[in-house]
């Protein structure tokens, strides 16, 4: 049986949006110990950062520039790359009637999320720009600047 649009919004769907190197990762371990909750990370069903192998959703980093750039743009792309995908994560596992999707791409999509999900909720995770840069370019273990 196909889950409709309306079905689906009745399942909550939740974001995160954040910069790097902010505790996505770990974020993302704790709501897998939740029961009812399916949790991806960057559209990634994992457990470790370099699990590449459970991918979910498709990735939303190329169109962040024409999200940006045009309003209907980010509604066509979130439509195509996301409902439908949310769709298909939901008939496949029914068991689960909340979901959540840490990336820091959503950014450009906020404004559009609530026309076509107005029960989603987002969290926002911000992250000093100065603190990010060091730790993006250490190289000494364990980062000084987690």
């Amino acid at each position: 049986m196909l889950l409709s649009i309306q079905k689906m919004r009745n399942k909550i769907i939740n974001f995160c949006v954040s910069t790097g190197r902010c505790g996505t990762i770990f974020l993302n371990n704790l709501f897998h110990t939740e029961s009812q909750l399916l949790s991806l990370h960057e559209g990634f069903r994992r457990l470790k950062i370099d699990d590449k192998d459970n991918q979910a959703l498709p990735s939303l980093t190329l169109e962040n520039y024409f999200a940006y750039k045009d309003k209907k743009n980010a509604e066509k792309i979130f439509r195509e790359k996301r409902l439908l995908h949310f769709k298909k994560l939901f008939e496949e596992f029914p068991k689960y009637s909340n979901f959540i999707d840490i990336a820091y791409y959503y950014a450009p999509f906020m404004s559009v999320i609530p026309k076509f999900l107005n029960n989603s909720r987002v969290l926002f995770i911000h992250r000093n720009g100065i603190d990010f840069v060091r730790s993006v370019i250490t190289n000494i273990n364990p980062d000084p600047f987690p």
